[in-house]
């Protein structure tokens, strides 16, 4: 659910910090306010040169709040640098993808009581990934991974507030939905979160960043907005049982 921002949202000069954090603490819960070093340097950056491609991607502050993710995606592979697959023995074949990454799993977040996950951001008309990863196991790895597709932004290169139900995610191993979908995220055992581009496009990418935050919807949309009430069904349906 986008919402379109007319500025760079930013907190009321005139109303305390603490007060602010209070009249919201029911509704959000702050996951990463993107505001200088100690933030950026949380999230680690990985692309396709891990693996003989030619993507590459930065992490830069834009302004005191805010973050620019930036890079280039090529999905031609250097086939003589290629990385040699440990399980097929075949060389890889697909590139064009960049990713950032934050270790969570220390944080002490539980977001049980919260109906999903709210980014204020400046896209641009790429396709981006929003991925959740909580202690599991799955095929014999350690982690399940959830991954929602971040849907077109209304007006490309403008602020806007997206909001995102946990029933938007779905489990996925190597890159791929699984037929199975019935195992939800263990929300108060997080492991990380993190952004992904592979849209199989060569070109260059720009995605500023103010704020990433759990939140609940209010009581006034519960009670009137239709498209509310069937993001809620579909969170119950999935298990998300946030009241």
């Amino acid at each position: 659910m986008w919402r379109l921002l007319r500025r760079t949202p930013s907190r009321h000069p005139q109303t305390p910090d603490m007060l602010q954090d209070f009249l919201r603490m029911s509704t959000e819960q702050a996951l990463f306010r993107f505001e200088g070093a100690e933030c950026r340097e949380r999230w680690s950056l990985f692309s396709d040169a891990e693996y003989g491609g030619r993507s590459t991607s930065s992490l830069e502050q834009a302004t005191s709040s805010t973050a620019v993710w930036s890079g280039r995606t090529e999905v031609e592979i250097d086939e003589e640098n290629a990385a040699i697959s440990t399980e097929s023995g075949r060389r890889a074949t697909k590139a064009g993808w960049c990713a950032m990454r934050a270790d969570v799993s220390h944080d002490g977040w539980d977001l049980s009581d919260f109906h999903g996950i709210r980014m204020r951001l400046r896209p641009d008309d790429r396709r981006y990934i929003l991925n959740i990863r909580t202690f599991g196991i799955l095929g014999g790895e350690d982690v399940d991974i959830f991954q929602a597709i971040v849907p077109p932004a209304p007006t490309p290169g403008e602020w806007c507030e997206l909001r995102m139900p946990f029933s938007a995610f779905h489990l996925t191993s190597r890159g791929y939905i699984q037929a199975n979908q019935n195992r939800t995220m263990h929300l108060g055992n997080l492991r990380h979160i993190g952004l992904l581009l592979a849209d199989h496009t060569t070109g260059d990418f720009q995605l500023e960043l103010e704020e990433i935050e759990a939140f609940r919807f209010g009581e006034d949309e519960m009670a009137r907005d239709g498209g509310v009430q069937e993001m809620l069904r579909n969170n119950e349906d999935m298990g998300y049982n946030a009241a």
